[in-house]
């Protein structure tokens, strides 16, 4: 099995490289407003109260959960990003590598567990699903964005699934899916990422072709939003998964 810890440091968080399986900065300015929406669409639509983020990176979504008045926790393989979280969080956080090791949590802890761009890292997803199993509460929710596909030249997602192949997996777990709930709270994150990036790279951007210059005037304008819901719907039908599994009684 591969031991990835050593992949997930600064050079994972904070390369500095524009390419698809790192980030070339986790910036608070990027994440926060994002994950701000989505906690703002999950106390609308899911009752919970204690909530573990796995793939916490630098714990921006345990800030904000912690903030709005959840019981909040959040766990990552890289000891680097959990160093990089804000002061007041570090004792909610923990390292875990979920190819080997169990959550630091006792049975059915959690109401809600939410799983953003990780499992498609883990090599032994049996092992990480099983633990996913373990802490969740009998009718709790799991929310989950993955790839469906393996980009290619991607040497870190390696284990992405397609959602028919995630559906028989969690069919055995006697999980049951809700799509629409996912679509529900996850797109409120995509659309808040999209039109920070999009910001950034048309104000970065020196090209001056017409494409790019319509594309600057239309994002000063209400326009803004037609453009984001098109990089929206292409990114969902380039593979992007958002899906949602409620745990039954019978997932024990």
């Amino acid at each position: 099995m591969i031991d990835n810890r050593n992949q997930f440091s600064d050079n994972f968080f904070d390369s500095g490289e524009n390419v698809a399986e790192r980030y070339a900065s986790y910036d608070a300015e990027r994440f926060y407003p994002a994950f701000n929406s989505m906690s703002k669409a999950i106390k609308r639509l899911i009752p919970c109260n204690k909530i573990l983020d796995i793939g916490c990176a630098k714990g921006f979504f345990v800030d904000v959960l912690r903030k709005k008045g959840y019981d909040a926790y959040g766990t990552d393989i890289s000891q680097y990003a959990v160093n990089q979280s804000p002061v007041d969080i570090k004792s909610f956080l923990s390292v875990c590598d979920l190819n080997s090791e169990v959550l630091p949590f006792s049975d059915s802890s959690f109401d809600l567990i939410i799983c953003m761009g990780t499992l498609e890292y883990i090599e032994n997803q049996s092992h990480a699903l099983n633990e996913i199993n373990r802490v969740l509460k009998s009718g709790g929710i799991l929310l989950m964005t993955t790839l469906n596909s393996v980009p290619d030249g991607d040497e870190l997602r390696k284990f992405a699934k397609t959602e028919e192949e995630w559906q028989t997996i969690f069919n055995k777990l006697d999980f049951r899916s809700n799509k629409v709930l996912a679509t529900r709270v996850i797109s409120k994150y995509v659309r808040k990422i999209i039109l920070y990036d999009l910001g950034k790279a048309l104000r970065h951007s020196k090209e001056r072709n017409i494409k790019l210059i319509a594309a600057k005037l239309l994002f000063n304008t209400i326009a803004k939003y037609l453009l984001i819901e098109y990089l929206y719907n292409k990114q969902i039908k380039s593979g992007y998964l958002m899906l949602s599994y409620r745990k039954t009684e019978y997932g024990k």
